[in-house]
Formats: C-alpha cells, sequence, structure tokens
C-alpha cells in the first residue's frame, strides 16, 4: 500500500501513532537495549518575584531628640508602614556616623530574632568615638545601602525596605575631677566641744549653789 493513497485523516492518525517511538525510545545496536529518554523538567518556580508594593522600617528610637552615652543603655524601637505584611524574621542593626556612612559602619547586632513580631531591642551601647549618628535596620539580611542597581536584592510584594534612623548625639560620659578640698575639718571641733560643754555645766552648777 503506497501512503500516497490514502486519505489524509488516515495518514495523520499513523504518523501520530508511530511518532512516540520514534522520538521518545532509542535502541542500543551493540548492547540490544532500549533507552527512554528522561521528561523535561519544568522551570524552577523564582524564590522573589519583585513586587511594586514594598512597605518600609520607620526607626522611631533613637531619634533626633535622643541622646545616648556610652557605657549605658539605650531603646532601638522601629515599625512597619501599613503595606508591609510580610514582616522580617530576622534583622541586622548598625550605627554609622552621619558624616561617613560608608566608613564608619558598626554592627551592634546581626541576625536578631525578630519573628514573634518582636520591634524593640535594648541597645547596650559599646566604645563609639562621640558625635552625630545614625541607625539603620536591615530585613532578613536584604541591604539597599551602597548597593549599585544590579547588585539590589529582591523584594517581593508586602516585605519591606530597610529603615534609617534620623541623626541623634552619642556622647562619652565625662567623670568629675577629684578637687583638693580648699575647707577642711578642724581636728580640734571635738575637744571644743567638750570645752564648752564644762563651761555650761559649771555655770549650771553655780547657779543651783546660789539659789
Amino acid at each position: 500500500m503506497q501512503l500516497s493513497r490514502l486519505p489524509v485523516s488516515l495518514l495523520s492518525i499513523l504518523l501520530l501513532a508511530i511518532t512516540p517511538a520514534l522520538t521518545v525510545e532509542h535502541r542500543d545496536t551493540v548492547n540490544g537495549t532500549t533507552a527512554t529518554e528522561p521528561p523535561i523538567a519544568p522551570s524552577p518556580t523564582p524564590s522573589c518575584i519583585p513586587g511594586n508594593k514594598v512597605g518600609a522600617i520607620l526607626v522611631t528610637q533613637p531619634n533626633i531628640s535622643s541622646y545616648i552615652f556610652v557605657g549605658n543603655k539605650a531603646m532601638v524601637q522601629w515599625q512597619y508602614t501599613p503595606i508591609v505584611t510580610l514582616k522580617p524574621k530576622t534583622v541586622d542593626i548598625l550605627v554609622f556616623l552621619e558624616s561617613a556612612p560608608t566608613t564608619s559602619k558598626t554592627v551592634i547586632i546581626s541576625g536578631l530574632d525578630v519573628s514573634n513580631g518582636a520591634s524593640a531591642w535594648v541597645w547596650k551601647v559599646d566604645q563609639l568615638q562621640a558625635g552625630s549618628y545614625k541607625l539603620h535596620i536591615i530585613p532578613d539580611g536584604k541591604e539597599t545601602m551602597g548597593k549599585k542597581q544590579n547588585e539590589l536584592p529582591c523584594f517581593a510584594n508586602g516585605e519591606t525596605l530597610p529603615g534609617t534612623s534620623g541623626a541623634f548625639s552619642i556622647s562619652q560620659l565625662q567623670k568629675l575631677p577629684n578637687y583638693p578640698d580648699r575647707f577642711p575639718p578642724s581636728t580640734n571641733n571635738a575637744s571644743n566641744c567638750r570645752a564648752v560643754w564644762w563651761k555650761f555645766s559649771l555655770l549650771a552648777l553655780f547657779a543651783y549653789l546660789l539659789v
């Protein structure tokens, strides 16, 4: 039978029937075995789809009216804008001099667990030079400050960008100097008091005898 004389519909059915066998199986003429091509794996789902509804962290403490002293404790507090629905699991907190934001960064805590919704932390202020500082909070390690456009992390809808506080003051505690006492207590005070007491006692005795 010649294929050219078959009806077009029947020819199509025959081609569909033999095509899988031609494309899926390959016979090994040496070993006499048949291999089947593995199925094509689906494309992996991206872990983060960049969104256009991304919120931000608002640092409320410290702020421009805060005066912090080295060696003391300070409260760090923040909140999220209403658009944030996927709060971070961890945050990194750092401070930097307002005059040198890229060269004076000091990480004060890394990987702080805030998965329970915490938005406050007590900072034990270690040695820092006095000056005007800002505090910076990074959600889930996704930093943007100092990054080029092609280095920026992905933020999905509902996530939050990092947040930076206003400038605040850090100062060193000043100890008062020890000045010499210009008016030391007199060493004769005790003896003077005893002499006065005896005088009053004698006067009282004489007054009693004269009555």
